[in-house]
């Protein structure tokens, strides 16, 4: 079973930066909205435990998504946030409240590199290995 864990920091007015940690070793660069109150569309999700889900999206094909009913994030239906997934993306204009994975930081965009090598990597480590969770932590 494998342990992940994704430690943020929000730069208010910018973007959520962070880091995402497999069995304690760094995986992938991670960029996210900032936190306004978990507002759909506009927001990153909560801290706290997610389960990871495969979903098939409509603009993303299969992708991992988040699921906890307690922090009201889930794949659909009546909840606070629904379809949150984890998918490959550059800046803060391709997402919507999900989280971007890069193997490099971009200075320059205030963004991510390499975001659909990370995506595949991380898409094939969950795949081999299910029933894998998420720990989200915002430093």
């Amino acid at each position: 079973m494998i342990k992940l864990l994704l430690e943020t920091k929000t730069i208010p007015g910018v973007a959520t930066f962070g880091q995402l940690f497999v069995n304690g070793r760094h995986f992938a660069y991670s960029l996210e909205l900032e936190w306004v109150n978990n507002a759909k569309n506009i927001s990153c999700i909560p801290a706290g435990t997610y389960d990871l889900r495969w979903h098939s999206s409509p603009k993303f094909g299969m992708v991992l998504a988040l699921y906890n009913l307690n922090l009201g994030v889930t794949l659909n239906g009546n909840s606070q946030r629904t379809y949150v997934y984890f998918h490959a993306g550059n800046t803060t204009a391709d997402t919507t409240g999900c989280i971007l994975l890069g193997k490099s930081w971009n200075p320059n965009l205030w963004g991510l590199d390499d975001s659909d090598t990370a995506i595949k990597e991380f898409y094939r480590l969950v795949d081999n290995n299910p029933g894998v969770t998420l720990e989200i932590k915002r430093l």
